[in-house]
């Protein structure tokens, strides 16, 4: 998470692919952990200890663990989201940027070819045509 953030802000290499295939990634194990988090709490939380008192505390302890990494993951699903919400503005700034200047290019470009359109006409009726340097 760490490199693609550091991709992403220092010199914009990263692709959107691999920012999808970490979403993806975080998204299977969620799915993975999510429901033995259900089956944890489900056996801590029966009124008949089918377990003794000694496995309990462990069962508490593998639970405890797996909030803290449920949490994780949902914490690092929230980050490739801001990531690809930064990725997708920095590349509209740079498009921004880059229609900036192809406008200036095509508005000096453009003013040119109107000059040329106009004096470049073979026609008998142009502006300046009888004039001394026309």
């Amino acid at each position: 998470m760490d490199s693609l953030e550091d991709q992403i802000f220092a010199d914009f290499q990263p692709e959107l692919e691999e920012i999808f295939r970490v979403k993806k990634e975080l998204l299977l194990l969620r799915r993975s952990v999510t429901p033995l988090r259900d089956v944890f709490n489900t056996l801590l939380r029966r009124e008949q200890p089918i377990f003794s008192r000694e496995t309990h505390t462990y069962f508490q302890d593998v639970f405890d663990h797996l909030i803290r990494v449920a949490d994780t993951i949902d914490t690092l699903r929230d980050m490739v989201g801001s990531m690809m919400d930064a990725y997708l503005s920095i590349s509209g700034n740079r498009m921004n940027l880059i229609m900036k200047r192809l406008t200036s290019i095509a508005t000096i470009l453009m003013s040119v070819t109107l000059v040329a359109g106009i004096y470049g006409m073979n026609l008998e009726y142009m502006p300046e045509l009888k004039w001394r340097y026309g």
